[in-house]
């Protein structure tokens, strides 16, 4: 049996690992919002013009693309519910470890 196996590491390396990859969901998500507002807004700029067949494919995009910024924007909430959650989860276990030293 390797020596490793019933190393552990402190309660608070665990919150920050998964703060971490929250964070980065996150900045994924955020970027994810700020490209699909730059299509949109092309798509927008597009549907001024052309003849009734090119508005129309730029009018069931921009609907496709406001669908998708819904979903972001749930997403969003999500992670940041989460997010907020990890912090104070965080902290109450940092203060808990305080406690005992």
């Amino acid at each position: 049996m390797p020596k490793t196996f019933f190393s552990h590491r402190p309660t608070e390396e665990g919150y920050e690992v998964v703060r971490k990859r929250v964070e980065k969901e996150l900045e994924a998500v955020r970027k994810q919002m700020k490209c699909t507002k730059e299509e949109r807004m092309l798509y927008s700029q597009e549907s001024n013009s052309g003849d009734s067949a090119d508005r129309a494919g730029c009018f069931m995009a921009l609907e496709q693309l406001r669908a998708r910024e819904g979903e972001l924007e749930k997403s969003e909430a999500k992670l940041e519910a989460e997010l907020i959650e990890l912090l104070k989860e965080g902290k109450e276990a940092s203060q808990k470890n305080d406690f005992f030293i």
